[in-house]
């Protein structure tokens, strides 16, 4: 495929000389996609300059003559920039010698903030804002890993002896050096350009809906943790008078204390998880997008569609969740009334194991039953997992284990509704660790 090259420092300098920002006012910035931006000036002389970055690959900065369309939501940089950047007046304006590096130095109110637009290729092109000691108040892209996290110092880049990449040859049909950029930049030149650029907004459209998602997810785990009873309880029986409250009462506190906290252990664990999960795809979009490699693009953007939930084939014609045990047994699960129903009816067989929460309306799990053998353990522990997993997030219960052939559907009930012949009780408690385990098997079989 070929790929148009990225700006150079010295081509960088020529476009700041062009713009002659200096002085004028840095009145919006707006954000036209997950990687790019422009950034609107004034100037007295020269009235309005629109300056547009772009940190995929090829990472560019120029002039453009209108206002490119801006994302539909705001996204979390751009509400930063618009309460605590702009408007702002340009105080300074530095390139880093013979680096892609460049600092606005702004004026917003009476305080001083520090702009960083790097725009180096790969994965490292990003635009950092500080305060006037090189404090991190905000970034486009957050990178934990290169230390580019709010609250943490910004290192700037050093100067560089010289630029080994020059300047590309000056075409004098244009007016200005800015305008034969935007031209080779926004034309495509061949179709494997048009191809990534419409395989690139594809991308950008999933991980919209994927990362909203997970941060949503991300946002409600912490909701749980911060609003836990685990305070409240432990203030209680500090507080009991033994002489007044029966042994009944003191038994309930204790035993839920110790379920609430074994409800936070999951929870942290789910939100430690979900969070490195959301980082590493949120580091692994970025890369895509910067590569230009519409292959990387599209692959990335199938892995997300496929992995979000209800898109999948396995989904859309088997409503229920399945993974594969230690020893190759298979356990699947239904999450409400009607995967239930489609559990029981076309993957349940006589011989097959069944779980329950006994008193509630949740999960049915069935266990394969493997042939002329019982169920190992360890695949009765993970069918209890589950069952307390998708019946509310539950820690511990007693559950219902029978056979399937002992399990009657209800003739006219609601979809999902049996009764149970003959059964056993199976009193399980939750373990985060074979929880997270077989999590990650659900859909790898």
């Amino acid at each position: 495929m070929t790929t148009k090259k990225s700006i150079t420092a010295g081509e960088i300098a020529l476009v700041l000389e062009e713009a002659a920002l200096k002085g004028g006012i840095l009145s919006d910035i707006r954000q036209n996609s997950f990687s790019s931006l422009t950034l609107t000036f004034h100037r007295k002389d020269k009235g309005r300059v629109l300056l547009f970055i772009s940190l995929a690959a090829p990472v560019c900065m120029y002039e453009i003559p209108d206002k490119k369309p801006g994302t539909a939501k705001l996204q979390r940089f751009i509400q930063f920039t618009r309460s605590v950047v702009t408007p702002a007046k340009v105080m300074e304006v530095y390139q880093v010698p013979n680096e892609r590096e460049v600092r606005f130095t702004l004026k917003h109110l009476d305080e001083t903030i520090c702009m960083y637009v790097r725009l180096f290729s790969a994965s490292k092109a990003n635009v950092v804002i500080t305060d006037k000691r090189n404090m991190i108040l905000e970034a486009l892209f957050r990178r934990p890993q290169e230390g580019v996290m709010k609250g943490n110092a910004f290192v700037p880049s050093q100067s560089k002896e010289e630029d080994s990449f020059g300047v590309r040859e000056r075409d004098f049909k244009y007016n200005t050096f800015s305008m034969q950029l935007m031209d080779y930049y926004e034309s495509a030149t061949d179709v494997s350009e048009s191809l990534f650029q419409y395989r690139f907004l594809l991308l950008e459209n999933e991980w919209k809906r994927e990362s909203q998602r997970m941060r949503s997810s991300i946002k409600s785990l912490q909701a749980a943790l911060d609003n836990s009873r685990v305070g409240s309880l432990e203030d209680k029986i500090r507080n009991i008078d033994y002489s007044s409250v029966s042994g009944c009462e003191i038994d309930e506190l204790y035993n839920a204390l110790k379920s609430e906290k074994r409800k936070n252990e999951v929870n942290a664990q789910r939100l430690a998880d979900e969070s490195a999960a959301f980082s590493k795809l949120e580091s692994e979009y970025e890369s895509a997008c910067a590569s230009h490699d519409a292959a990387l693009v599209q692959e990335l953007y199938e892995r997300i569609r496929k992995s979000r939930p209800g898109n999948s084939k396995s989904e859309q014609h088997q409503p229920f969740v399945r993974c594969m045990s230690e020893g190759g047994v298979e356990i699947a699960a239904g999450r409400n009334s009607s995967e239930n129903e489609a559990l029981l009816r076309n993957f349940a067989r006589g011989n097959d194991l069944f779980l329950h929460l006994r008193g509630e309306s949740g999960c049915y799990v069935i266990i394969k039953a493997p042939k002329n053998k019982s169920v190992p353990l360890n695949a009765l522990l993970d069918a209890a997992e589950l069952a307390l997993f998708y019946s509310g997030r539950k820690t511990q219960g007693e559950l219902h284990k029978a056979f399937v052939k002992d399990v009657r559907k209800i003739k006219g009930g609601k979809p999902g509704a049996v009764a149970i012949m003959r059964d056993s009780n199976l009193f399980y408690k939750s373990d985060p660790a074979r929880l997270k385990s077989v999590l990650s098997k659900i859909g790898t079989e």
